[in-house]
């Protein structure tokens, strides 16, 4: 999804989902999104989501922009 036609938004917000072989097809696609909908002691912790994103960070900046530095 790409919500950066609206006047405004000049950054592109993305969501990077791993696709388990057990999900349904139920949730595929946008669906994914019912995962929010569990009890918060269920959740990823914010410390835990915080590790995995500067994880994640120099794997996708290297391919995106000169010398991997996101913007």
């Amino acid at each position: 999804m790409s919500f950066g036609e609206k006047p405004g938004f000049h950054h592109l917000h993305i969501h990077i989902v791993p696709r388990m072989a057990s999900f349904t097809d139920a949730q595929a696609g946008v669906g994914v999104f019912g995962f929010l909908q569990v009890p918060e002691t269920e959740m990823v912790s914010a410390e835990r989501r915080d590790r995995l994103a500067e994880q994640l960070r120099p794997r996708i900046g290297a391919g995106l922009l000169p010398g991997g530095h996101p913007r």
